[in-house]
């Protein structure tokens, strides 16, 4: 089964992920894990960690987070 990013599931949905699941695991994103872990059997329920990597310019971007965290207002 597919859904869009950002997928808010309804009971229906849920109901037929269910039914198509009986006996079988279900692996779905990290995210979808945390909206569907108390909807679905734990032992049924799988996911796949989010990892990010930067293949460059790591430094460059933390740089610019911290640059911008520390000039903001709002974060005071």
């Amino acid at each position: 089964m597919t859904f869009s990013d950002h997928h808010h599931f309804s009971e229906s949905e849920i109901l037929s992920i269910k039914s198509r699941a009986i006996d079988k695991i279900i692996v779905t994103t990290e995210k979808d894990f945390v909206r569907l872990d108390a909807k679905i059997l734990r032992k049924q329920l799988f996911y796949l960690p989010i990892k990010s990597q930067f293949l460059s310019n790591q430094e460059t971007f933390d740089q610019t987070i911290l640059n911008y965290v520390g000039t903001c207002t709002r974060n005071r």
